[in-house]
């Protein structure tokens, strides 16, 4: 007899998965989890099965004969001691109960999945499971493939560009998950899309760093291309150690007209920082920029094993293809490659989109007379709320220096009326934002100073020839399919061609 539990992760999951599927819930019983680890214990339908956390696993009984794949059932099988208080809904799943039941019997699934030692096996076919019908969180759970219909997966690189390609992808018209998802969020989101949004363009985000598990990568299935945008691995530590920790992402959403600047921008804390100054970054701090690599962010080759079998061609970017000045031509050629809309708005491609720097204090709500409603919100180009009809770009008459944030000022149609007939509060406001532009401009670049560059690196590595060796194991590791696919690209990065001398 075998059994397949399957992780529910929280009840609320449950209820709604459960409220989605108009499923009734009959005879809840406490019972000892022992119970579950006996073999003459006669269970043929599928429960759910909760513990006293909110967790829970959906397990399905009596379904695979054990013999022939032992080593396999034990691997999927979840271990039901661990739940140590539990309460068993019977529910009635006859819409899909009976597909399991074949499906997991079947020569197909017996050949593809278990003589393979597949980790993550559909329990219904994908061929023939009827995706509209089912909840995102079960067929997660039920291990199902996403449909096909996503043009290509992103492999995101933390350190090369990301936040920019993300907003890139976008201008594109292009629906994909945010870069912070979890796995499963992923998976959610682009279950829905495909389901159910089949006008747009799809593509996966596989995110840069905090790597789960192989899990979503086995459910990406379809034969599709991926793209990758590579820098040069030394130019990749220098916004690592460079990063600006959570503080120095702060944002003040709400600024009165007259505040002061440095009540208003923060200080910037550093993530590497030195020992004694959190405002400081510090190159000693280079071994856990290392390990944060090995261990969560530096995950490429990782992603590239996992779904080799179904990449087409995996696309490498050279990092200065998405500069400021190359980065509008370079999406244009994609588009015309891969089949999305074209870029249009060639001011988003021209504007620094960096997330080590002070960008993240956009966009925020400026209150310029409290007593008149009167706010405007100074954003940066690359938000597209400034193209909704119900705000007015004011930028032209409010601010117009030098703008190295690709600030917009846009402001409700009866805010602009209003201000029309208030000169002098218009003056203000022009005063104020040049100011605060002048004021972060003069912060960034006190912060620039403090930052290490390539040749600071270098020269720390030259004096740490044991960490220097641990980063090129890393490297060599990282980066072999690009070396493979795209010498080109490999030959072309000068300060790794000089760190490569030194170990």
């Amino acid at each position: 007899m075998g059994i397949f539990n399957i992780y529910i992760p929280d009840i609320i999951a449950t209820k709604r998965y459960m409220e989605a599927s108009s499923i009734q819930t009959t005879d809840v019983d406490k019972i000892d989890s022992s119970d579950l680890e006996n073999p003459n214990m006669k269970v043929s339908n599928i429960s759910i099965i909760r513990n006293s956390g909110g967790g829970g696993v959906i397990s399905l009984f009596d379904i695979i004969d054990i013999k022939p794949s032992k080593r396999f059932i034990t691997r999927l099988s979840r271990k039901i001691r661990q739940f140590f208080a539990v309460a068993v809904c019977r529910i009635k799943l006859s819409f899909i109960n009976q597909d399991i039941l074949t499906w997991v019997r079947s020569k197909e699934f017996q050949e593809k999945y278990i003589n393979t030692n597949h980790p993550y096996p559909p329990l219904l076919n994908p061929r023939t499971a009827r995706y509209s019908k089912i909840p995102a969180l079960l067929a997660w759970e039920l291990n199902l493939p996403l449909p096909s219909g996503y043009g290509f997966i992103f492999l995101a690189i933390h350190g090369c560009g990301a936040g920019a390609m993300q907003v890139f992808l976008e201008e594109c018209n292009i629906a994909t998950n945010s870069r912070f998802d979890s796995d499963r969020d992923i998976y959610f989101t682009h279950f829905k899309n495909l389901v159910f949004r089949r006008d747009k363009y799809i593509a996966i985000w596989a995110r840069a760093y905090n790597f789960e598990s192989s899990k979503l990568y086995y459910l990406l299935d379809s034969n599709v291309p991926a793209i990758c945008v590579v820098r040069d691995p030394i130019s990749l530590i220098k916004p690592l150690i460079n990063h600006l920790g959570n503080k120095g992402f702060d944002r003040i959403p709400v600024i009165n007209l007259g505040d002061n600047y440095e009540d208003v921008i923060l200080p910037a804390e550093y993530y590497y920082a030195s020992k004694n100054d959190i405002y400081t970054p510090s190159l000693d701090r280079l071994p856990d920029v290392l390990s944060s690599m090995k261990n969560s962010q530096h995950t490429l080759r990782i992603r590239i094993e996992l779904l080799s079998k179904n990449l087409t061609n995996i696309h490498y970017i050279p990092f200065e293809d998405i500069g400021t000045s190359k980065a509008f031509d370079t999406l244009y050629a994609l588009s015309k490659k891969y089949g999305f809309d074209s870029p249009k708005r060639r001011e988003v491609f021209e504007t620094k989109i960096n997330g080590s720097n002070r960008s993240p204090l956009f966009p925020f709500t400026l209150v310029c007379d409290k007593n008149s409603n009167i706010e405007l919100i100074v954003l940066r180009v690359c938000d597209n709320k400034i193209l909704d009809s119900v705000y007015v770009d004011m930028t032209s008459i409010l601010y117009d220096g030098f703008n190295p944030y690709g600030i917009r000022i846009i402001a409700k149609k009866d805010v602009y009326d209003a201000l029309q007939f208030k000169l002098d509060l218009l003056k203000d406001i022009s005063k104020y934002i040049d100011g605060y532009i002048q004021a972060l401009i003069r912060i960034d670049e006190i912060e620039m100073k403090k930052q290490f560059n390539e040749e600071d690196i270098i020269e720390y590595l030259k004096s740490n020839i044991n960490l220097a060796r641990e980063f090129k194991i890393a490297f060599d590791l990282e980066y072999a399919d690009v070396k493979s696919r795209r010498a080109d690209i490999v030959e072309k990065w000068a300060y790794y061609q000089e760190f490569e001398k030194i170990c």
